[in-house]
C-alpha cells in the first residue's frame, strides 16, 4: 500500500490548518462586531470599525514584504533561519513606529478618537505599540507555518476570538475605545507574546554572509511590490465603490465585501503554506504546486456554490435593504476560483524567486481589478463592482493558469511513471485508467 509523499502530508495538513483558522477568524470577528451592533449604537460600532480599518491599512503598507521573505528565506529550525526571522522582527518594528507615527499625524481627531488615551505623544504611543504587535503577529504566524507547528497556527486564533467575548461584557464606559482595544490590541498582543516565545525557543543567531544579507532584502523589496500589488486592491475596490454610490447601496456591498475578504484569504493563506513548503531542501516543486492548486480550487467552488443559498438567507436575516447581497455575493466569491489559480502560481514563483512573473502578475492583477471595478460600478452600480471584480479576477487568473501550465505538465509527468509501475489490481482500486 502506498503511502503518502511526506512533502504532500505537510502541505495538505498545514493547507487545511490555514483555512481553518481563516475560517474561525473571519467567523468569530463576524460574530463579534454582530453582538456589539446589537448592543451599541451604530455611531460607536462604525468608529471603532474606522480606526481598525485604517490600522489594517497601516499594517499592510508597512510589512516591506517580510511575510513572503520569512515563508522563503527561513524554512526551518535551523539557526540562519532564525537569525534571518530576527532580522524580519526588526524591520517591520522600525516600519512599524514609521506608519504609525504617520497614522497620527494625518489620521485626524475624528478617526483616532477611539484610541482615546490624551496627548499626541501618548496617542503615538499606543498606536505604534499595535501596528508592531499587528505586525509581528503576521510574521509569528508564518514562522510556525514553517516550523510546522500547526496546531499553534489555529491556538492562537482561537485564543484571540474567544477571549473577546467575555472581555466585551466586561469594558469600561467608553464602549468605542474598548471594542476597537478588543479587536486590534488582542492580536496585536498574540504576535508580540508569539514572537518572544519564538525568540526564546529558537537557536542564537549567527553571522549571515553579505551575499545572502543582499538577497534577502532583494526578495523582501521586490516581493513587497508583488504584496501591494496583489492585496492592494481588496483595499481600493470598497473604496472605489463608496465614492460612486449612496451610503444606501453601499451598505450590502460592504456585507459582501466583508464576506469575500475572508474567503480570499484562504487561498492567500493556502499560496503560503506552498511558498513554505517548497522552500524546504529537496522539495519537489511541482507536485506540491499541483496540490495546492488542487485544494485551493476546491474549496473556492465548494464556497461558491454555497454562497447560492448563503446570499438569500443573509437577506432574509438583514432585511430588504440587504437585498443585493444575494445577487452580488456568487460573483464576489466566484472571483476566488481564478484567485486560488493566481494565488498558487505566485506562490510557485516566488520559491523560484522569479521576481519578474510575481511582479507581472500582481501588477496585472492590480490594474485588472481596480480599472474593471471601477467601470463596473460606473455602469452598473454595485452590481456592476461585482461583476468587474469578477472579470479582473478571471484575466489574473488565466495569466496565471499559462505560467502554471508547464509546471501542472511537469508534475502529471512526474506521477505517470509511478502509475505505470502499478499492478493492473492496484490501478482498479485506486480509480486509475491508464
Amino acid at each position: 500500500m502506498r503511502t503518502v509523499d511526506p512533502g504532500r502530508r505537510h502541505l495538505l495538513r498545514g493547507s487545511m490548518s490555514g483555512a481553518v483558522a481563516v475560517g474561525l477568524n473571519g467567523l468569530g470577528g463576524f460574530a463579534f462586531w454582530a453582538i456589539l451592533a446589537r448592543s451599541e449604537e451604530a455611531v460607536t460600532v462604525g468608529s471603532a470599525q474606522r480606526l481598525f480599518t485604517a490600522l489594517l491599512v497601516v499594517t499592510y503598507l508597512t510589512t516591506l514584504g517580510l511575510p513572503i521573505s520569512v515563508a522563503k528565506h527561513c524554512p526551518d529550525g535551523s539557526r540562519r533561519s532564525a537569525t534571518l526571522f530576527r532580522w524580519a522582527l526588526l524591520a517591520t518594528a522600525l516600519s512599524s513606529v514609521v506608519g504609525a507615527t504617520g497614522l497620527v499625524l494625518v489620521g485626524g481627531d475624528g478617526l483616532l478618537a477611539p484610541l482615546g488615551v490624551g496627548g499626541a505623544l501618548r496617542t503615538t504611543a499606543l498606536a505604534t505599540l499595535l501596528v508592531v504587535g499587528l505586525s509581528c503577529a503576521v510574521l509569528v504566524e508564518v514562522r510556525l507555518m514553517a516550523l510546522r507547528h500547526w496546531g499553534w497556527v489555529v491556538g492562537r486564533v482561537v485564543a484571540v476570538v474567544v477571549l473577546r467575548f467575555p472581555l466585551l461584557a466586561v469594558g469600561p464606559d467608553d464602549r468605542a475605545q474598548w471594542a476597537f482595544l478588543l479587536v486590534a490590541g488582542l492580536p496585536a498582543i498574540s504576535g508580540v507574546v508569539g514572537a518572544v516565545v519564538l525568540h526564546v525557543i529558537s537557536p542564537r543567531s549567527e553571522p549571515v554572509e553579505a551575499n545572502d544579507r543582499r538577497a534577502w532584502t532583494r526578495f523582501s523589496l521586490v516581493n513587497y511590490l508583488g504584496l501591494l500589488g496583489s492585496q492592494g486592491p481588496q483595499f481600493l475596490v470598497p473604496l472605489v465603490v463608496a465614492l460612486q454610490v449612496t451610503d444606501v447601496e453601499y451598505a450590502p456591498f460592504y456585507i459582501a465585501w466583508g464576506a469575500t475578504a475572508i474567503v480570499f484569504m484562504v487561498p492567500h493563506m493556502l499560496g503560503q503554506t506552498l511558498l513554505v513548503e517548497s522552500s524546504k531542501s529537496g522539495a519537489p516543486r511541482s507536485a506540491l504546486a499541483l496540490m495546492s492548486l488542487a485544494v485551493s480550487m476546491a474549496l473556492a467552488v465548494v464556497i461558491t456554490l454555497g454562497s447560492f443559498g448563503a446570499g438569500p438567507i443573509v437577506s432574509a436575516v438583514l432585511g430588504p435593504d440587504y437585498r443585493q447581497v444575494s445577487t452580488a455575493l456568487p460573483w464576489l466569491l466566484g472571483a476566488a476560483v481564478p484567485w486560488s489559480i493566481t494565488c498558487t502560481a505566485l506562490a510557485h514563483e516566488r520559491s523560484r524567486a522569479n521576481s519578474r512573473s510575481v511582479v507581472l502578475l500582481t501588477l496585472l492583477f492590480a490594474v485588472a481589478a481596480v480599472g474593471a471595478t471601477g467601470v463596473g460600478v460606473a455602469a452598473g452600480g454595485v452590481m456592476g463592482a461585482a461583476r468587474g471584480w469578477f472579470v479582473a479576477n478571471v484575466l489574473a487568473g488565466a495569466a496565471s493558469a499559462a505560467v502554471l501550465a508547464p509546471v501542472v505538465r511537469r508534475a502529471l509527468g512526474a506521477r505517470r511513471p509511478e502509475v505505470e509501475q502499478r499492478s493492473v489490481p492496484e490501478r482498479v482500486a485506486t480509480g486509475v485508467v491508464v
